[in-house]
């Protein structure tokens, strides 16, 4: 609580400088009625103390609530984080069984594919070893055929030219 000014040495600074006594009485008289609902810094300092303990009291509750929140998060997340490796693993693993199948599914016709090349590449084959014997036999009939013109010349030569 707050204690009452000195009124009169209030009221003689207030004359000094010139205010009329009236008026500086009804002024002193305001100020002790307020007086009663102002603090001294003997209040603030109970109030900041008792202040203080409740704050720390709330500081700490909240830092323990916190706490608790972390820690039920960190659960969940990881529960969370597990749950959808978990399904992820599965997803990858369906995935991979797809994939293969149809690795399989194309293997078998590249095999079909493989064996129609092969079966492809011996007809060129067979082919160039006909073209090869056909190649044989014109140079064959292009030789016979160039002896018998040179034969059919010289028996014409013997037939019109006299020796």
């Amino acid at each position: 609580m707050a204690s009452r000014i000195d009124t009169l040495a209030t009221h003689r600074t207030f004359k000094e400088a010139g205010i009329e006594p009236a008026h500086a009485e009804v002024i002193i008289e305001a100020i002790n009625r307020a007086d009663d609902r102002l603090a001294t810094k003997d209040d603030l300092a109970l109030v900041r103390s008792e202040l203080g303990g409740e704050i720390e009291s709330v500081r700490t509750e909240l830092s323990n609530k916190i706490e608790s929140v972390e820690t039920r998060l960190a659960t969940n997340i990881g529960l969370e984080i597990a749950s959808v490796k978990t399904d992820l693993g599965g997803e990858i693993a369906s995935f991979r069984s797809e994939v293969n199948e149809r690795f399989a599914v194309l293997d078998g016709r590249f095999a079909a594919v493989d064996g129609q090349f092969a079966a492809v590449d011996g007809r060129f084959t067979a082919l160039e070893g006909q073209v090869a014997a056909v190649r044989s036999h014109l140079r064959m009939m292009m030789w016979f055929m160039g002896f018998n013109a040179t034969a059919t010349v010289a028996l014409i030569a013997r037939l019109f030219i006299p020796t």
